[in-house]
């Protein structure tokens, strides 16, 4: 069974899933934006990669979305990001990376992905909301 499976099977406790953006409000913030919500005992970060095409969400959402593509957050920076959290840092927190599918380009980023599985021994769940 995965970490993220066991948190939703623990029935003696409640789930604290906070949701943000990376790279907002400064380009170099998702790391401590993590570790603050470890600190502060969150149980799983989702993480969202800004989308152009992210025209959902509250205004704050939308903004944060604007603020973070401003910074120019890419996939490849995100995942260096997070690999330099897994290698340097003890973290409880669980992170659950939230792509828009039609944001990706299968040409630019496979081999990261790939990679990325490799390092943080993730596996993809994709969500389908249709």
């Amino acid at each position: 069974m995965n970490r993220i499976n066991r948190l939703f099977n623990n029935e003696s406790k409640s789930l604290l899933a906070v949701y943000f953006c990376s790279g907002y409000p400064v380009l170099e913030s998702t790391e401590r934006v993590i570790y603050a919500l470890d600190k502060n005992g969150v149980d799983m970060a989702l993480i969202g990669l800004p989308s152009e095409y992210s025209k959902v969400g509250t205004l704050i959402v939308r903004d944060t979305v604007a603020g973070s593509l401003e910074n120019e957050i890419t996939l490849s920076l995100l995942f260096q990001q997070l690999r330099h959290i897994r290698r340097t840092a003890q973290i409880n927190t669980e992170r659950v990376m939230m792509i828009a599918r039609n944001a990706l380009y299968f040409e630019d980023y496979v081999l990261s992905i790939q990679y990325f599985n490799q390092v943080i021994n993730a596996k993809p769940y994709l969500y389908e909301p249709y």
